[in-house]
């Protein structure tokens, strides 16, 4: 017999430490996840929704069906390795079923076998030396002939019949009860065997099946404590499936069950024609034999989830079931292989849970589709592989449940992602415009109902007054080119970091690129909502470590006001906030400034304004005026100026003061620049052919910074001269101090350029910025022009006289011609032309001139 150490052990689990931890660290990232964003409480609600519906049955269906795949996985190095009886008794016995076929059945010519049959048939085993006989027949009576030779050759040790406690089916009569065991075939609802039903207890009597009987005696082994939990077999302790185990939900888990686990090939099979003709003698011998019917008329079979034969319907007699069974605690008793295991129900909640957070942070971190589907297909790719490799280990993780929880997680999350992107800026994870207005417009109607049903409700209620703060970054624009379009959304998530820190209870929302939002309301006084943007602009101008490259933000504000009793759009109450905000910026930037009713005036007014100016540039309905531009030393006309002018149908001839600016604000001065540059070409190349003179007339046009930081500026000019045929030395650039000192490197490359097409190139205003003279004579600069502000004030004003012959000298001793402008008495003409002023132009001379007039005085020249 077997030697067994006294210590009891549990089998040996197999080493999936790294898969635990590793599964540990998903976990926590998991639940971190889940505390920081809005997709967790879905995950979770998922993973209840699912771990409740597997615990009332509504998935046991489905993941038996995914453990049905798993066992018909097994094979030679396959999931369930299952080692063989022989092995486990460390000899050459193998198990081998004596099936009765229909064949049998035949020629016997009688069914149940008569008792001489079987007699017959267990004498012929017993001259084979087999280890044990189980006969998986009841012969609770007689069937004769034969009654005295069955009941002779029952006698023997190594026999072992069954009972039926189901049908209340006793074993033989007189046959010793240690020999005897119950049939352990368990059917699930289904009607698939799954399970080893194999010990049991009732009032303190003990019942062992078939199977089990077989194996404590080939092993000469008892059955120990047994607990809820577990059962110990020899110095074995073997867990007992309980009713939530795997993927069961609700089962009869009477006794002690495992998990039955099939050999791979199956059992040797001979018929009993074979043995009573001595034909099967070499198979038995040694071996252990079970007896039982394999016809199919005798319906003794039951379905299984794995046959050895793969392209055989997974029907297998009871006899061999025993087979199975017997195999598998001849396994584990002996050699220890563990059984089939699972985990606990709070670690597969855990399980759950963790696959429906996975499932929920795809859905919202993930913004491609593409990018969901593949990401999706992994994870089903990996679940699927952590399974089958816990199942290869003896573990049977649930895959059905996570499966679902993980789509059913996506699923929702997706639809709730559309959701909060319609009402949620995605980045600060504020309220957006539309959010805001929403919640915005029933406090405003609720304020006027009430004044308006309860007159003196505005008198007892001292907090009447609502406020929105329109808050918009100054400079972003520069803060995301010199940062990165990264950096530019770190400062506009820190930006509303700090905003809800400043106002925690106030509602606040991102309603542009870098524009947010501020609801005050229920104030006492309109100071409240000016005290409350100064500490805004305050708290968001203090440097911060956590801001690239300690970035100090600075804020323009604009306050709308609705008291109460007046009506109020959401949406209008938000536009007022932005035109004051829009009328800070104009005002120099980090202010407040508190909307009046003339700003929407004139926002309305700017708009119509900018609506016809957009139809003025596609029909061309401007004209260009031409102010002369004369040679101080001869008093002949040098030049001319272009100066765009627009004769509106109502508004007359608009300022270009007033359209300039907004030409250049929306982009328009593009368009609106070709055109100046192409007509101002076509005039200059007219009058070269008309009036041939020398040094050729030069017609100067004006740049806008738009125009000048184009990268297309000198390919676009070079078209131009080439379309009207004008020499590059008829046209002449002015760009203002402010432009060439607004990014130094790139006016010195684009003038360089610029002059080396052989264009003149001029400094407009100079005197009137803040450049500085050590880069002066790095421009390409031609020409300076002095401000009208200085020459204007010459005759009153001697600081004046100073500035303009510094700028005279300066510009001399650099090689560049000077301009003065705005010359409008003689005085003045006097005083520049004693100061050897090159160049002069103003209403002395004459005032902007129409092309026609101006081609008259070409035609009929004046000295000045």
């Amino acid at each position: 017999m077997l030697l067994f150490s006294s210590r009891r052990k549990r089998p040996d689990r197999p080493p999936l430490k790294w898969i635990a931890h590793g599964w540990r660290q998903v976990s926590q990232w998991l639940l971190a996840q889940f505390r920081q964003a809005p997709y967790g409480a879905i995950s979770l609600a998922i993973a209840l929704v699912v771990l409740g519906s597997q615990q009332l049955g509504l998935l046991e269906s489905l993941e038996l069906s995914v453990y049905d795949y798993w066992v018909r996985q097994q094979s030679e190095g396959g999931l369930l390795h299952q080692q063989s009886s022989h092995e486990a008794l460390d000899t050459v016995a193998e198990i081998v079923i004596v099936g009765i076929t229909e064949e049998d059945i035949q020629n016997q010519a009688q069914w149940p076998l008569s008792d001489q049959v079987l007699a017959e048939l267990l004498d012929t085993l017993q001259q084979n030396s087999p280890r044990a006989i189980g006969i998986d027949l009841h012969r609770d009576i007689a069937y004769p002939p034969g009654e005295v030779q069955l009941a002779e050759a029952l006698q023997a040790d190594n026999i072992f019949v069954i009972e039926s406690l189901i049908d209340g089916i006793p074993p033989p009569p007189d046959f010793p009860v240690e020999r005897v065991g119950f049939n352990d075939l368990l059917v699930d609802s289904d009607g698939i065997v799954r399970r080893n039903f194999f010990y049991a207890t009732l009032a303190g009597d003990p019942f062992y099946s078939l199977s089990l009987k077989m194996a404590l005696a080939l092993l000469d082994e008892q059955v120990g404590n047994a607990t809820q939990l577990d059962i110990s077999m020899g110095n074995v302790i073997l867990p007992t499936l309980p009713q939530n185990a795997g993927g069961y939900s609700d089962i009869d888990n009477a006794g002690y069950q495992l998990l039955l686990q099939y050999h791979p090939q199956g059992f040797q099979q001979v018929s009993l024609t074979d043995v009573l003709s001595r034909q099967a003698d070499s198979v038995i011998k040694d071996n252990i034999v079970f007896i039982g019917t394999v016809a199919p008329s005798i319906k003794d079979t039951f379905f299984t989830p794995f046959s050895p034969i793969r392209d055989q319907q997974p029907l297998m007699p009871g006899v061999e079931i025993h087979a199975h069974n017997l195999n598998q605690l001849l396994t584990l008793i002996q050699i220890q292989q563990p059984p089939l295991q699972w985990v606990s129900v709070g670690i597969e909640g855990l399980w759950i849970l963790c696959w429906s957070l996975l499932g929920g942070s795809i859905a919202w971190y993930q913004r491609r589709p593409l990018l969901v589907i593949g990401t999706l297909s992994l994870t089903t790719v990996a679940l699927v592989g952590l399974c089958g490799f816990a199942f290869s280990q003896h573990f049977w993780l649930v895959l059905a449940a996570p499966a679902v929880a993980t789509f059913l997680s996506l699923l929702l999350v997706t639809v709730y992602k559309v959701f909060y992107y319609s009402f949620y800026d995605p980045m600060t994870r504020l309220p957006n415009r539309t959010l805001f207005l929403r919640r915005l417009q029933p406090l405003l109607q609720r304020s006027y109902q009430r004044t308006n049903v309860d007159p003196k409700a505005n008198a007892n209620n001292s907090a009447s007054l609502h406020a929105v703060l329109f808050v918009d970054i100054d400079g972003f624009k520069s803060i995301n080119e010199s940062l990165g379009q990264e950096g530019g959304n770190q400062v506009l998530c820190q930006v509303a970091r700090r905003l809800q820190r400043c106002l925690p209870n106030a509602l606040m929302a991102r309603v542009g690129g870098d524009e947010f939002a501020i609801l005050l309301p229920n104030l006492q006084h309109s100071g409240e909502a000016t005290d409350t943007a100064a500490h805004v602009q305050k708290l968001l101008a203090q440097p911060d470590s956590s801001m690239p490259q300690m970035l100090v933000i600075t804020v323009s504000i604009g306050i709308a006001l609705q008291h109460s009793g007046s009506s109020y759009r959401a949406a209008d109450l938000l536009q007022d906030a932005h035109r004051a905000t829009h009328r800070a910026r104009q005002l120099g930037r980090e202010r407040y400034e508190v909307f009046a009713r003339g700003m929407r005036t004139q926002a309305v007014s700017q708009f119509q304004l900018e609506m016809d100016l957009r139809v003025a540039i596609e029909q061309q309905a401007f004209e260009l005026y031409y102010q002369p531009i004369i040679c101080l030393k001869t008093g002949y006309v040098a030049g001319f100026e272009a100066l765009i002018r627009w004769p509106h149908e109502e508004r007359g001839f608009v300022s270009p003061g007033d359209f300039i600016p907004l030409a250049e604000e929306t982009g328009l001065i593009i368009p609106l620049g070709q055109w100046i540059l192409e007509t101002a070409c076509q005039q200059a190349q007219h009058w070269h052919q008309a009036f041939p003179q020398q040094p050729p007339l030069a017609v100067s046009v004006n740049l806008s910074g738009r125009q000048f930081n184009q990268s297309n500026l000198v390919e676009m000019i070079q078209a131009t001269l080439s379309r009207t045929q004008l020499t590059p030395c008829g046209l002449k650039l002015e760009l203002t101090e402010s432009i060439a000192m607004e990014n130094v490197n790139l006016a010195i490359d684009q003038l360089l350029r610029l002059k080396q097409m052989g264009l003149q190139l001029s400094l407009d205003d100079f005197g009137t910025g803040y450049s500085s003279l050590s880069y002066l004579h790095r421009f390409s600069i031609d020409t300076l022009k002095v401000d009208r502000s200085f020459v204007s004030h010459m005759d009153v004003a001697t600081e004046d006289s100073d500035i303009v012959k510094t700028i005279l000298s300066l510009g001399h001793q650099l090689g560049m011609t000077v301009v003065a402008e705005g010359i409008e008495t003689a005085a003045q003409l006097q005083a520049l032309r004693q100061m050897s002023c090159d160049y002069g132009q103003g209403y002395l001379f004459a005032k902007p001139l129409t092309a026609e007039q101006a081609s008259q005085l070409l035609q009929q020249p004046k000295q000045w």
